[in-house]
């Protein structure tokens, strides 16, 4: 099975307190991999290296540990299906592949979030975003919160540090160049933690981190909002949900 972007990203790494959150779960009748850390969902379809690895195991679908995909992806041998555990990564005392057990379970009805695609709000470059991002405020501290807008037909960014309670800049989605003479940007479409965008853009990006983040098909953002990638059509997508809507 390869594992084409870092899936793994999406999942909580090793919080033992929520184990079904630290796995990545394979959905075979969907043959989509789905990771999720309780803000953001991530779902990049399966490429299966032998038809028949589909067929390996359990008949349901399995949750492999986060760590398992991660090796897997960082070695480039994709992960191999035992009948009881997931063979990931390179083990140089052994000579052969880690050992991970997997267990037989899925994300509950996970499909039921995911917002319908509508109208496209922005076109983000996470890259950009991110070092725009490190000129205004420690990201680390997650004192930012992205609103995005919509001024003369065209997508913008406005970014409020949380933590100095000032608006920093006024940028276009597209671009992330800031906008001459600071507009008044009008009424807020959505807002997103940048932290969670790129974590996101990560998880379902095979190449890059350009994301297109949608409005539901109603126009209602007070819930869920889609993101997909854009340089490639690998029918990847994620889910984000948004921490502030209208005003601000």
């Amino acid at each position: 099975m390869h594992i084409s972007t870092k899936i793994y990203k999406a999942t909580i790494g090793r919080d033992t307190t929520r184990p079904i959150l630290q796995a990545v779960c394979l959905d075979r009748k969907n043959d989509c991999l789905v990771a999720a850390d309780g803000f953001i969902m991530a779902i990049v379809p399966v490429r299966w290296d032998r038809p028949m690895e589909k067929e390996t195991g359990p008949a349901g679908d399995l949750l492999i540990p986060g760590e398992a995909v991660e090796a897997a992806w960082k070695n480039g041998r994709g992960v191999l299906l035992g009948e009881k555990q997931a063979m990931a990564g390179y083990n140089p005392t052994t000579g052969g592949h880690n050992l991970y057990p997997y267990v037989e379970g899925n994300f509950p009805l996970y499909q039921q979030i995911i917002p319908q695609p509508g109208a496209n709000l922005g076109t983000v470059n996470a890259r950009k975003l991110r070092t725009f991002g490190n000129k205004i405020g420690d990201t680390r501290r997650g004192h930012r919160i992205t609103h995005f807008y919509q001024i003369d037909d065209r997508s913008a960014v406005r970014v409020y540090d949380t933590y100095s309670e000032k608006w920093a800049a006024l940028v276009w989605a597209d671009s992330l160049e800031p906008v001459p003479g600071q507009p008044d940007p009008g009424e807020c479409l959505t807002a997103l933690d940048p932290k969670r965008l790129l974590q996101l853009a990560e998880a379902i990006c095979e190449k890059g981190s350009d994301v297109r983040i949608m409005h539901n098909k109603t126009g209602n953002v007070s819930g869920s909002v889609l993101v997909k990638p854009v340089k490639e059509d690998n029918g990847a997508y994620g889910v984000i949900m948004p921490m502030h809507i209208k005003g601000g």
